[in-house]
Formats: structure tokens, C-alpha cells, sequence
């Protein structure tokens, strides 16, 4: 195991790797490194200091006793933000006496209007992409990826990815809209059977 101190200056990665490796101080590294960002996301979701720090206790101890089976990841603080916002779902779906205001966030949090290659983009992740759309995913920037499967594969809004990635709520947009554009763009160019939508970014 490493020094304590070598330990705190761990990028998340090497911590995540840490802890697949059975370093429970690793974990405890983690969790003190996110947790108030964590909390301060998931009040925004369900305005309840218990159930969200419960929420928040139940993720690190999954991750604790799934240490061996999970995989490696690429974008630690993105993993640890989807999986908070799907436990906390769960559980209010679970539990369908929690107050409305917790109940209708996932239907009025979306501030995007449902534009057709949202609903296009969202099919092909459904079907686990076809292997066009895989091909143009590979060919996008890191960041333009990680952006577009928050927002069309995990379903969150601008808003929310600014917040989570800590960037301006109008860049999270530009990543978007030119992502799109080079999507269309291979798929236009990669197969003569494509049928191109009329539509714009």
C-alpha cells in the first residue's frame, strides 16, 4: 500500500485502480474528494440532506464490494455523477411516497426541446449504436464524446453537464452542436444508403 501522503496525490484513475485493488484508504480518499460536490448534485435533485448523503454512503459501499468485478474507467468524476443520479431515481421510484417536487424533476429538467436528432441519437443508444454511429463516436474528441453520451445516452440536460464537468453551460452547447455536425457529416460520407433528414443543429 502506498504512503498516506502519496495516496492524496493520486489522480482519480490511479485511485480508481487503487481501490479495484482491494486499497479501502484509496476509497476513503475518493469519497472525501467528491463528496460535497456529490451532495451539493444531488440536493439540486431531491432537496433532502438524509436521502441524498444515504444515497451517496449506499454508491462508495457498492463500489467497495464491487471492487473486484468493475471495470476501469476513463472519466471517474462523470461514472460517480451518473451513478449518484441513477441511485437516486431508483429509490425515488421506489419509493412513490417522496413529494412531487422529487417526483417530476426527471420530467421538467430536460431544457432541451426534443429535436429530431435528439430523438435519433437517443434511438442509436438504445440499440447499442449501429456501427456507423459507433465509427463517428470514435472520431470525435474526448471531450465532444463524454459530453454527448451524458447528454443522449444518460439523459442529462445542459444545465447539468456544465455543472458536473464545471464548464460554461455555452460550451457544453458548442460541444454538442459540432459534435452533431461531424456525426452527420461521416454518416453522409460513409454510406451511399443514408437517407439524410432535413433538419438543423
Amino acid at each position: 500500500m502506498l504512503h498516506k501522503n502519496k495516496v492524496k496525490k493520486l489522480d482519480d484513475r490511479q485511485l480508481w485502480e487503487s481501490i479495484r485493488n482491494n486499497d479501502k484508504y484509496c476509497l476513503s480518499i475518493l469519497f472525501s474528494r467528491y463528496y460535497p460536490r456529490l451532495f451539493n448534485y444531488g440536493y439540486k435533485i431531491v432537496n433532502s440532506d438524509e436521502f441524498i448523503k444515504d444515497c451517496i454512503q449506499e454508491l462508495f459501499l457498492t463500489i467497495w464490494e464491487q471492487r473486484r468485478t468493475v471495470s476501469s474507467i476513463e472519466a471517474v468524476n462523470s461514472y460517480l455523477f451518473i451513478s449518484l443520479r441513477r441511485l437516486i431515481f431508483y429509490h425515488l421510484r421506489k419509493n412513490r411516497n417522496q413529494t412531487k417536487r422529487n417526483t417530476v424533476f426527471a420530467e421538467e429538467n430536460y431544457d432541451e426541446a426534443p429535436h429530431i436528432e435528439t430523438r435519433i441519437i437517443n434511438r442509436e443508444f438504445e440499440l447499442e449504436f449501429n456501427h456507423q454511429l459507433k465509427e463517428a463516436l470514435r472520431d470525435l474528441s474526448d471531450r465532444q464524446r463524454e459530453i454527448i453520451e451524458l447528454k443522449y445516452a444518460e439523459g442529462l440536460s445542459n444545465s447539468e453537464i456544465a455543472s458536473l464537468l464545471q464548464i460554461k453551460r455555452q460550451s457544453v452547447y458548442n460541444h454538442v452542436s459540432e459534435a452533431i455536425k461531424q456525426i452527420k457529416y461521416f454518416v453522409e460520407n460513409t454510406s451511399s444508403s443514408y437517407s439524410e433528414p432535413h433538419y438543423s443543429i
